[in-house]
């Protein structure tokens, strides 16, 4: 009996491993597919980069997958499948076709197949780059902060910045400021910013397009912004932050230049 009790132990734990190793599947992708691809199915969501041949074990029964511009990817069938008694069935997969409609645009999307201006052009290569950043898994990203600073245009002030991506992605930023010293400078100044970003979990780099109006220079300017910004490793919501400003003022023909600093905290990230 304490044989046969044995015997029965050994065939189910021999079942739970077979079922465990049920499908053993590899992922790779072709060289003219926008990596990383991002793969959603039943078992979880996965990257995969470009060279890279990704391993994932369990029986996929739904799956669906985009490139790094968010492009569907048309062939979601494996290639190839090895099948072996007392083996594990082993399944390759190979993205290689993105979904191109008929009206000349890829994946559903908007993106011309014309020629554009070198000014658009720059633009488009510069958005592409940050898309393909915006799903790259990043601790700390996205994220919102507080900020409180202080800058030759808005003296002292506070500000909110979200971070919309994950190692690269989009901006949105405002603040408010005022003379909290100088008694002698009445009036707030505003800002109000979008742009992209770039960096990994300590440090990045944003580039943004912003309206400032300035109760020290009583203008309201449109400046291009270059920021820089460091969190510490031993206390990854605290950061510093610098950033310059240069741009024309909207209200009376003079050059602008600011430059602030100031510290931030990630009130949500990821």
């Amino acid at each position: 009996m304490k044989r046969l009790f044995i015997l029965v132990i050994l065939i189910a734990a021999s079942s739970v491993i077979s079922l465990a190793q049920e499908d053993i599947n590899y992922f790779e992708v072709s060289s003219n597919i926008v990596t990383p691809v991002k793969v959603k199915t039943n078992l979880g969501t996965f990257y995969i980069y470009s060279g890279e041949s990704k391993r994932v074990d369990g029986h996929i029964s739904s799956i669906v997958a985009y490139d790094a511009n968010g492009n569907q990817i048309v062939n979601n069938t494996p290639y190839k499948t090895e099948t072996g008694t007392g083996k594990p069935t082993v399944k390759y997969w190979r993205f290689t076709l993105i979904y191109e409609n008929q009206s000349g645009t890829i994946g559903g999307g908007s993106v011309p197949q014309g020629k554009s201006s070198g000014g658009a052009e720059v633009a488009n290569k510069f958005d592409k780059k940050v898309r393909e950043l915006i799903v790259v898994p990043m601790d700390g990203y996205p994220n919102l902060q507080v900020r409180a600073g202080a800058s030759f245009s808005m003296a002292e002030y506070a500000s909110l910045k979200a971070e919309l991506g994950e190692m690269g992605g989009y901006v949105l930023a405002g603040g408010i400021g005022k003379s909290l010293f100088d008694k002698d400078e009445n009036g707030k100044s505003w800002y109000a910013a979008v742009g992209y970003y770039a960096g990994d979990e300590m440090f990045n780099i944003t580039f943004n397009i912003a309206l400032l109006s300035s109760h020290i220079t009583n203008s309201l300017g449109l400046v291009g912004e270059l920021e820089f910004s460091y969190f510490f490793e031993e206390v990854s919501r605290l950061g510093l932050y610098a950033d310059l400003q240069f741009g024309v003022s909207i209200t009376s023909e003079r050059f602008l230049f600011n430059a602030g600093v100031g510290v931030a905290w990630k009130l949500f990230s990821d």
